[in-house]
C-alpha cells in the first residue's frame, strides 16, 4: 500500500466519523439561477458544512430520510469523498 493511499483512507475515516445527521429548516443553499430551501434531514461536517454530490449541487437528502441517513453513519459512511461536495447555507 501506498502512505498516500492509507493517508487518504485515514482522512476519510476522520471525515465519517465527524458526520453528523442535521435537521433542515430554514436553510437556504445558492443553485444555479437562484436558491433552494430543503426540507428533511442531510449530513453535515461541523468543518466543511453539508454534504452533497457534484451531479446534484444540493445537501444529500435521501428517499429514506433520517433513518437512511443514520444506517450510513452506523456502517461506517462514505468509502471515498472523490464525487462530494460540501455546502454551506446562504447566510
Amino acid at each position: 500500500m501506498l502512505v498516500h493511499e492509507s493517508s487518504n483512507k485515514n482522512k476519510t475515516k476522520e471525515i465519517n466519523a465527524a458526520l453528523e445527521i442535521k435537521k433542515l429548516d430554514h436553510q437556504r443553499f445558492n443553485v444555479p439561477g437562484g436558491y433552494i430551501q430543503p426540507n428533511g434531514y442531510a449530513l453535515k461536517h461541523p468543518e466543511y458544512g453539508y454534504l452533497g454530490f457534484k451531479d446534484r449541487h444540493l445537501p444529500y437528502n435521501p428517499i429514506g430520510g433520517k433513518q437512511a441517513l443514520k444506517e450510513i453513519v452506523e456502517a461506517g459512511g462514505f468509502t471515498d469523498f472523490d464525487d462530494v461536495i460540501w455546502l454551506k447555507p446562504i447566510k
